[in-house]
């Protein structure tokens, strides 16, 4: 293995999960704005159908769970 090649070494899986942890970790969870009106349930339902099911700050924390199992931490 040439020098170039111990520069260039792809990273590990571990070393891999430790970064999407990490990354994961700093980003904070944005917080939705209290909706005024109607009941929670109904509200709740509304949003889920608007948002098409993305499930972003669900998944996110999913995905934490995750690697955090995967890593032993958990």
């Amino acid at each position: 293995m040439g020098r170039s090649a111990k520069l260039l070494k792809r990273p590990s899986q571990k070393e891999r999960a430790a970064t999407k942890v990490a990354k994961a970790n700093s980003q904070p969870i944005p917080t939705p704005p209290p909706r005024l009106g109607r009941g929670s349930r109904e509200a709740k339902q509304d949003e889920e159908e608007q948002s098409g099911g993305s499930g972003g700050k669900k998944k996110r924390k999913l995905m934490r769970v995750k690697v955090d199992k995967k890593l032993g931490k958990a």
